[in-house]
């Protein structure tokens, strides 16, 4: 018997062993796994009327993943069993009249050996999710027959400026769900010989996703949150939670309630379990118990995005929000230019965060190919000042959130300046965001475990060291009336924090930065587009409850 379950009281085991022992749900598919239609709703005619669709940008996760790395999760899994399938990435290029294939030869098997994908890789269907949303975005926005309006005209190739504008994380799953998504949208319209140009940054100073890499104060806040958490019911609830898994299906990744990794082993599991006989949860996990730790991962998610009035989520998503904001402003004022469609290809950790920082997230996790609309829309003539020269409307996964927003209650779109308040004081940029993101000193970052970390730590990876407070002891003594005084000042000695960098999935570099031949990729234009958020807290031991290696 496990120890933690002999020491409760008898009342706390009966309850364990009802919820045990009840409700095995083995074809349990949850919101996450993403197996509903997309779709775009219609604004009504009477709030549109007057108004014209300007711009239209897209937030969007990628769709279904492979797990992270290879993992224990419970007694008796067997990760040789699952068939993750992906496709392999290839290019083509020339150079000086030589051609050149680009082949990716990682190593499959590093999450089991009946996998054709290797840690972390967009899965078949992922790919299928993207391109059925960029469909979905087609019908809503292109040619007479758009169920929202006309972004783009009947056989006109969206291409170029003022037309799309790509980014996206470096990572496979995000560029490749990107370019799914895009050839989806443009299916059927007609071809170009002009590439599509997509932008990307340096992973370590991506701004796409919660950084602490580059924005180190994101760390002291998370070290807040976490003290906040332990100390809470929330966080009681977690170690009840806790005990009652390693008292069910055993000691592993799954009963730990932490990162990326109990993440796959509970989400990305059953999500495949769907397609893939070799992929089940434990036998001995029940339903109630099985929601309950959904339910827990969630909330702990969820406490980091919200706590101190989402200061953790609107510190990381700045960069971004600054980049969505001043699209919607060169749309609602007209200039010509503007890109009508922008797309920004990244992840879970870049979605719900965004969605906190709005104060509109439900507290959910962002499931596989979640997405956020953000519609611009014009006055069609400026002269009446009876009403707002521009107008907004906020979608996320099909559904209207717009009366969410701050200052924007109420049904249909939210006036443009109501909007802009909801995000212009934390939508930082450049020198703004990055003095922001100093340390301040009022939480040890260095405390914090792998936390929220692009790639978890690899197995048996020792613990790098903290950072101690400086001891300083001083003494000073007078002597009569000579006034002689001695003083001994004694300094501990300083350990110097050892930032190091952390493994990466393997396929996040130039195996799949030309993934597709038709796609031109350019770097960012600016410093504060290379400005910002993606990747990795130092492990160590001191880790707080909360903490969680996140992906990006």
């Amino acid at each position: 018997l496990h120890p933690a379950v002999a020491s409760m009281p008898p009342v706390s085991l009966l309850v364990l062993a009802l919820v045990a022992t009840q409700g095995r749900s083995p074809n349990w598919q949850p919101r996450y796994c993403t197996r509903v239609p997309f779709s775009v709703p219609a604004m009504s005619s009477t709030a549109r009327d007057g108004y014209v669709l300007a711009a239209v940008g897209v937030l969007t996760r990628h769709g279904a993943r492979a797990p992270g790395q290879k993992s224990v999760c419970w007694n008796g899994f067997d990760p040789d069993k699952i068939t993750w399938s992906c496709q392999e990435p290839a290019s083509s290029w020339t150079l000086d009249g030589h051609e050149f294939v680009l082949r990716y030869t990682g190593s499959p098997s590093s999450i089991g050996t009946s996998s054709s994908c290797a840690a972390g890789q967009l899965l078949d269907e992922g790919r299928k999710q993207q391109r059925a949303l960029g469909r979905a975005l087609r019908g809503a926005y292109v040619g007479a027959n758009a169920s929202v309006s006309p972004l783009f005209r009947d056989g006109v190739p969206p291409y170029g400026s003022p037309g799309l504008a790509f980014r996206s994380t470096s990572l496979e799953r995000a560029l490749i769900s990107g370019q799914e998504l895009i050839s989806g949208f443009v299916e059927g319209s007609p071809t170009s010989d002009r590439p599509f140009e997509w932008v990307i940054g340096d992973h370590n100073q991506e701004w796409l996703f919660a950084n602490p890499e580059a924005c180190p104060r994101l760390r002291e806040l998370a070290v807040q949150a976490d003290a906040a958490y332990a100390a809470s019911v929330r966080g009681a609830r977690e170690r009840r939670t806790r005990t009652a898994l390693e008292a069910t299906v055993g000691v592993g990744v799954l009963s730990t309630l932490r990162g990326n990794a109990a993440l796959d082993c509970l989400m990305t599991t059953a999500c495949q379990a769907a397609v893939d006989p070799g992929a089940k949860l434990p036998a001995a996990l029940s339903a109630p118990l099985r929601d309950e730790a959904w339910a827990v991962m969630q909330d702990s998610e969820a406490h980091l995005l919200s706590h101190n009035d989402a200061a953790w989520s609107r510190l990381a998503m700045g960069p971004l929000a600054s980049e969505i904001l001043a699209r919607a402003r060169c749309a609602a004022a007209g200039f010509y230019g503007c890109p009508r469609l922008s797309l920004w290809s990244a992840h879970d950790t870049s979605v719900m965060p965004f969605l906190a920082a709005v104060g509109v997230h439900d507290g959910q996790w962002a499931p596989y190919a979640a997405n956020v609309v953000v519609e611009t829309w014009r006055a069609a003539d400026t002269k009446h000042h009876d009403r707002p020269t521009a107008i907004v409307r906020l979608l996320y996964n099909g559904e209207d959130v717009t009366n969410r927003l701050p200052g924007c209650e109420g049904d249909g779109p939210c006036d443009f300046g109501a909007f802009e308040e909801a995000i212009v004081t934390w939508a930082l940029e450049g020198e703004a965001w990055r003095e922001a993101c100093e340390l301040q000193g009022d939480g040890n970052g260095s405390q914090v475990s792998a936390s929220r970390s692009a790639t978890p730590p690899a197995a048996g990876a020792a613990p790098r060291p903290g950072l101690p407070r400086v001891l300083v002891a001083c003494l000073a003594l007078g002597v009569g009336v000579a006034l002689v005084v001695g003083a001994a000042v004694s300094l501990a000695p300083r350990t110097r924090m050892r930032e190091g960098r952390e493994e990466r999935a393997p396929l996040n570099d130039a195996a799949v930065q030309l993934a597709v031949p038709f796609i031109r990729f350019t770097s960012p234009r600016s410093d504060a587009e290379h400005v910002a958020a993606g990747a990795v807290l130092d492990a160590s031991s001191g880790s707080s409850e909360y903490s969680m290696p996140r992906e990006p």
